[in-house]
């Protein structure tokens, strides 16, 4: 995995995905997933981080922990 270094979290995602020549995927369940929280009356916005994020994860590049930390620090660079 890429080091904490201090390079912003969206940074250190997208130097991750390019290193393993990753691109963002969305899957079939992702669509699913996406009308079940229209359906419960809630918005669908798609963030391409989040989005790299999970195929990161799913493509075997980082753990659930680092997923989750990577992501985490990226939120926390985004609030206001």
């Amino acid at each position: 995995m890429v080091a904490n270094t201090m390079k912003s979290a969206e940074a250190r995602i997208y130097a991750l995905a390019a290193e393993h020549e990753i691109v963002a995927e969305r899957l079939p369940i992702d669509a699913w997933a996406d009308k079940v929280t229209e359906l419960s009356g809630d918005e669908v916005v798609h963030d391409p981080v989040e989005d790299l994020v999970v195929t990161l994860r799913r493509k075997g590049i980082i753990n659930d922990q680092e997923a989750t930390r990577l992501y985490w620090d990226y939120l926390q660079e985004e609030m206001p």
